[in-house]
């Protein structure tokens, strides 16, 4: 094979390579984020029945786990690690701008089906969706897209990356804890809704919200991070992944679409599974 041959054959493998350690993390919490949302869909709504004693044990087991302050604690580390880990993909994207409109329509078909969603279930979709985790991604993989085209410098990014990730989080413990007042804020500080945590927004976007801050933060210093630590953008562990993890592995690399539809269909089987006594 000429010189050629061969470097065009090791940069098709290149392209094709997966980060396994980072699909390995990114699946770990896409089956606890489903796990959650089977929480939240499945048992809170009542969609999921419990007609043996196994059936009730989990019900109980759910509800306790929804309640509790483990649950509390780690959704937030949960939804900023996720947003820290697609700053660190996106470096590895070949076109950002394509990645960002991808983001941009299951967004809008969201929002647009979690809308027409309150008018036929009334009692359990409250409020309007607009800023979700999906709409963060959006927005956050287009001003990526700016970056890369103009080719700012990693010093920059890392600054406006903790500055972003210091508010925001700043404004999480004031709405998220007694530690202070978010009402004696000053009105411009708490008018400024989608783009931090604030009571008005949750109450606006019942259901479903998520702000700019710190996510946007967070994604920035996972694409300074995958600038650095993946310059070869390969993995940087020195042996395949394990047949053992392969699962969990499989369900990053999809993340996506387990995020969208996993607890849908998982929701869906266990009801079956409750009509038939199973559950």
């Amino acid at each position: 094979m000429t010189k050629a041959g061969e470097f065009l054959k090791n940069d098709i493998v290149m392209k094709k390579s997966r980060i396994w350690e980072l699909d390995l993390i990114r699946g770990f919490l896409l089956i606890l984020v489903t796990w959650d949302h089977i929480g939240i869909f499945g048992y809170c709504w009542n969609i999921i029945g419990a007609s043996n004693a196994f059936g009730i044990w989990l019900r109980e087991f759910m509800f306790k786990y929804l309640a509790s302050g483990l649950r509390y604690g780690f959704e937030p580390v949960l939804i900023f690690t996720l947003v820290f880990l697609s700053g660190i993909n996106c470096t590895f994207s070949r076109s950002h701008t394509k990645r960002a409109i991808e983001m941009l329509y299951f967004d809008i078909g969201f929002i647009f089906l979690h809308n027409m969603g309150t008018y036929v279930f009334p009692d359990t979709l409250m409020g309007e969706t607009v800023f979700n985790i999906l709409t963060i991604f959006a927005i956050c993989f287009s001003i990526w897209a700016i970056i890369d085209y103009f080719k700012v410098d990693d010093i920059y990014l890392l600054i406006f990356g903790v500055c972003l990730t210091a508010i925001g989080l700043y404004f999480y413990i004031l709405q998220r804890t007694d530690l202070s007042d978010f009402g004696a804020l000053p009105d411009w500080m708490r008018n400024l809704f989608w783009l931090i945590y604030n009571d008005d927004a949750y109450i606006y976007s019942y259901n479903n919200f998520e702000p700019l801050l710190p996510g946007l933060g967070f994604f920035l210093l996972g694409g300074v991070y995958g600038r650095n630590i993946y310059r070869q953008k390969t993995s940087l562990l020195n042996k395949p992944c394990p047949k053992i993890l392969k699962p969990t592995v499989w369900i990053g690399k999809h993340s996506l679409m387990v995020f969208i539809f996993g607890a849908p269909i998982l929701v869906f089987i266990m009801w079956i599974m409750s009509l038939i006594k199973i559950l």
